[in-house]
């Protein structure tokens, strides 16, 4: 049997039920479908930067799939750390930070910095 799968479609989600072609039930947003992943530690290694998910699973990018990181310097690149309980990368300097859960879903665009209100 297979099991329920999630679209997103803005802020509204609908859940699809096996079986039930063309029946979608509402979904409260309210509600994430999943729990946002995080990291337990973050390092660079050359032009590669690497997370830390777990015991058994760690996710790695290259610099280059982010402009910031691209153009910055290796000691720019390795002033990496962990911010939001490890759910993001952040590098103060460069103005850039990443989503651990864009990372380890192959999403790869830019996060706009957050701003204290």
């Amino acid at each position: 049997m297979d099991l329920p799968w999630v679209t997103r479609t803005g802020r509204e989600g609908y859940i699809a039920i096996p079986g039930e072609r063309g029946n979608l039930e509402k979904m409260d947003p309210a509600q994430p479908s999943a729990p946002l992943l995080t990291a337990q530690r973050c390092w660079v290694q050359g032009r590669r930067i690497y997370l830390e998910i777990n015991a058994r699973r760690s996710v790695s990018f290259p610099a280059s799939k982010y402009n910031a990181l691209g153009n910055a310097s290796q000691s720019e690149l390795e002033k990496i750390q962990l911010v939001n309980a490890g759910r993001t990368v952040q590098w103060e300097s460069l103005d850039e930070e990443i989503t651990v859960d864009d990372v380890a879903n192959n999403r790869f665009h830019h996060t706009p910095k957050t701003v204290a209100v």
